[in-house]
């Protein structure tokens, strides 16, 4: 650097010098001081930036953990909980199957009390299946073949002689199924007649 002492003495005339590097000097230190000054407060604003979103993120996980221990409070039951829904349950069907038995013990004893009434009025209801060409079956009550005789409006031997049939010398043990046996017959060769002029008409 120069001395301002020293350019008096070589005469330059009592002016005032101004030295050039401490005035870059100055314009560099206030360059630096304004860039730590943008620096700082980028800094300061990308610390208070970071602590919002730190709470806004605190914020999140804590109303997360909240509703993940609801759920889980919600979706698992304790053993007593179970305990007693399997209780109610069995409850429940034991209820229901006394009503069933209730039910089950009403009904057999209608069913018993209707058959004793219409025990003396009721034949024994057996019927005969025989199977037509056409190849549906045809269903007769055989109780009906000797409704006369067991209404005692005639005998058995007379409502069979009726049928073309002689029981005289046939056992009574056998005149009955002789005479079922002997009107299904006939009946049989009645409808087949009446099947075969259907399918042959004149």
């Amino acid at each position: 650097m120069i001395n301002p002492q020293e350019g008096d003495e070589e005469g330059s005339g009592g002016e005032d010098f101004i030295p050039i590097d401490n005035e870059q000097d100055e314009v560099t230190s206030c360059q630096v001081t304004s860039r730590h000054k943008k620096y700082r407060e980028a800094k300061k604003a990308m610390i208070a930036a970071l602590k919002q979103k730190h709470a806004e993120l605190e914020s999140t996980l804590k109303s997360l953990r909240v509703d993940r221990v609801g759920m889980y409070r919600t979706r698992v039951l304790t053993w007593k909980c179970i305990a007693k829904a399997l209780k109610d349950s069995r409850d429940a069907e034991h209820r229901q199957n006394r009503e069933l038995r209730a039910t089950i013990h009403m009904y057999q004893r209608l069913l018993r009390e209707m058959t004793s009434w219409t025990a003396d009025s009721w034949d024994d209801g057996r019927y005969d299946y025989v199977r037509v060409p056409n190849g549906r079956t045809r269903k007769r009550v055989l109780g009906l073949v000797t409704s006369c005789h067991v209404t005692h409006e005639f005998d058995l031997n007379v409502e069979a002689a009726m049928f073309g049939l002689d029981l005289t010398d046939c056992p009574d043990c056998l005149k009955e199924s002789r005479f079922r046996n002997h009107v299904i017959a006939r009946w049989d060769r009645f409808m087949s007649s009446i099947e075969a002029s259907l399918k042959n008409p004149l």
